[in-house]
This record gives structure tokens, sequence and C-alpha cells, in this order.
């Protein structure tokens, strides 16, 4: 089953692009009216801050609202940042581990027994390297996999062999705990449409390659910055193949837009399912995404 959203959708510059002007102080809305027209939302938030009871709760809430209605809609949700650039990356695994399994029971576990738990995103730090396989494996072995559907993204070339794919041993690592290899479009490596479990993730990001690696961007470029970027047609297109390839092994296959500036993350998700002839709700007529 294909489900198509966006990475967040709390973003002030979407009023008058998606969001209509009259919801603009009324920010509690925002997710119903987002809802109405995509059934799933990457949160981005968990990955800097633990999220507390009570912003569970807020999602909780809203998510019942919207079951009230006759509508489906899940949470994927990434792991906090500082297990993933702190502990694991230093090598402190038994925090890593002890973290992860607070962050299942306090947030990952209310939401699954809520039937709005999509799935739960690993996203490694850059410097996080192949040589750590045993670090990772420990790792994963660890955490709830069986019940979850955990999805991890590598961002550092070594854990590719010379064929561009992954390593054997990473390859079969990620199989044996049915985790999914984060399938990516953008500046960001490795690359690869591999399928490694019964479920599949795909994150587009954006094709700024020129500004991606800066820390910041001349004052002559009209960018927010990395994430503004919008997908043309012609860009899509290539992908409608490979994501139906992809979906037939797929139990469930999860496709976000991280580009999220001027709403062109909006734009660009609704036009993926149009092509994969989903079920859509045409766009306000005031939805304008400007061009840079």
């Amino acid at each position: 089953m294909l489900h198509v959203g966006t990475c967040g959708w709390h973003y002030d510059d979407w009023i008058n692009v998606f969001y209509p002007a009259y919801l603009r102080s009324k920010k509690d809305k925002w997710l119903g009216y987002y809802s109405e027209r995509f059934d799933t939302v990457e949160i981005d938030s968990t990955f800097y801050n633990f999220p507390t009871e009570r912003t569970v709760s807020f999602w909780l809430g809203k998510i019942s609202t919207i079951q009230k209605k006759g509508r489906t809609f899940t949470f994927s949700l990434k792991i906090p940042k500082n297990i993933t650039h702190d502990y694991l990356l230093n090598g402190m695994l038994d925090t890593a581990i002890e973290t992860t399994r607070k962050f299942e029971q306090k947030v990952v576990s209310k939401l699954h027994q809520n039937n709005c738990l999509s799935s739960v995103l690993i996203q490694l730090s850059p410097y996080f390297k192949s040589d750590k396989i045993d670090i990772l494996e420990k790792y994963l072995s660890a955490i709830d996999h069986s019940k979850y559907d955990y999805t991890i993204e590598f961002r550092n070339t070594s854990w590719l062999g010379v064929d561009k794919n992954f390593k054997k041993d990473t390859l079969n690592l990620l199989s044996r705990y049915n985790i999914a290899n984060c399938i990516t479009d953008g500046p960001t490596s490795p690359n690869t449409t591999t399928s490694t479990a019964n479920h599949a993730y795909i994150r587009f990001h954006g094709r700024n390659y020129d500004i991606w690696f800066k820390k910041e961007i001349t004052p002559t470029d009209s960018r927010i910055n990395r994430y503004d970027y919008l997908y043309s047609d012609e860009e899509l297109k290539p992908w409608v193949d490979t994501i139906k390839k992809i979906n037939s092994s797929s139990k469930e296959t999860r496709i976000y837009f991280n580009n999220h500036p001027h709403g062109n993350a909006i734009k660009n998700a609704h036009s993926i399912k149009s092509m994969l002839e989903l079920k859509t709700i045409s766009l306000s007529s005031t939805f304008q995404p400007q061009l840079f």
C-alpha cells in the first residue's frame, strides 16, 4: 500500500500557499486540514527534542478527531539525534539502547496502540561509517524491530561497495532484522533503491547539490536553505515505475517530501500522488508555489 506525505506540516510559509488565510492564527487546525489531503506525515521534531507527554497527547487527540471522521492517518517518527549522532557515533551503545527503549515506551508504543504509527526512522550521522557495523548490529538487535517498522537512513558512502550498492554484510544485517533502507532522492549519500525489508521508505530532499554542504548560502541566493527546491514533473516521472516496483514487494511504502520551503513539498507530494493514480483532493486555488 502506498502512502504519500511531507516531512512536517507546521510551517508558517504554507499559509496562502496551502493553508487558507483564515487558519493563520489557528495552528491547531493545520493537521486536520492536512489530513484531508494526505494520509501520513513524518515528524521531524522528534529528531531534535524528545517529545513531552503533552505533545504526544496532542497528536493522539488530533488523530482521534481524524479517525472519527472516517479517515486513517499515520505518523512516522525520527529517532532523537542524541541517540544517532552522539551515543551510537561515540560507541555509547548501552545508553543508545536505553534511550531508544524509552522512546519506544513513551512515544512509539502510544502511537502504535492508537493505530497511527507508520515507521520509525533512524537517520545516522554522516560520520557513522561501515567500520561500526558491529555497533549497529548490536543496536538493531536490541530495539523492537519485530513490533515496529524501522527504517535506517545511511549518510556515508562507506556502506557501499564498488557497484554503488550496499555491501553484502550491510544488506544481510538489514534483512535479518527487517529494517528498511531509506531510499533517498537528493544530495545525501548513499542513494540506492535496494529494498531490504517487507516495508519501504522513500524521502525526497530536493536537488540543491551546490549549496547542500555549505554552511550558509550567498547573500544573492534567493533560496531559503538547502531544502528549498521544487521538483519538476519531468524529474518526478522517472520515479513512478521505481516506486511501483518497490511497492510490489512491500506491505507498506511510505513516501515523504522534505523540500518544505514555500510549500514545495505539498505540490510535489500532490503531483506524485496523481502520477501514481492515488486519490487526490484538489489543492486550494490560492496554492501558488513560489519559484526561485
